[in-house]
């Protein structure tokens, strides 16, 4: 019996732990990491609703990425502004890829990547902001232009 419970209360945990907005973003960050297709898009979450945007090479390539957002299964619902155009892959990748990194704990802010300086856009606290700026100067860009706006 106490096995049993243990499993439930795995389970529920687990089940628990899938269910917000950083874990979302999290989770789509992970996937960014190992899919090509993600080089070029960008991603924010509220209430368990995805937002792509930026571009793809392909429409193969945009469907990979809807297909492994719409496969969260917590996700309600997914809006897409992918555009089809030339994705070029630059030495600007490693960092994004970190500054995706920094951002998973903060699922309504979103970051570019140009000739080494990131830009921040989106929505978050002063408190995250506060815990943002110093993360992602630890990447030691050439510069951070911070465009979030508070809430």
């Amino acid at each position: 019996m106490k096995l049993i419970k243990g499993i439930l209360f795995a389970t529920v945990c687990v089940s628990a732990a899938c269910t917000s907005d950083i874990d979302i973003k999290g989770d789509i960050t992970a996937k960014a990491k190992t899919e090509i297709s993600f080089a070029a898009v960008n991603y924010t979450v509220k209430n368990k609703t995805v937002t792509l945007s930026g571009t793809c090479p392909s429409e193969i390539s945009k469907q990979k990425v809807l297909q492994a957002v719409k496969g969260i299964a917590v996700v309600n619902s997914v809006i897409d502004r992918i555009k089809i155009a030339p994705v070029l892959i630059t030495y600007d990748m490693p960092m994004k890829q970190q500054v995706d990194s920094v951002l998973g704990q903060h699922p309504q802010v979103l970051g570019t990547v140009k000739n080494h300086e990131v830009t921040l856009y989106g929505y978050a606290t002063r408190k995250e902001v506060e815990k943002i700026m110093p993360a992602v100067a630890k990447l030691h860009p050439e510069a951070v232009h911070n465009l979030i706006t508070l809430q």
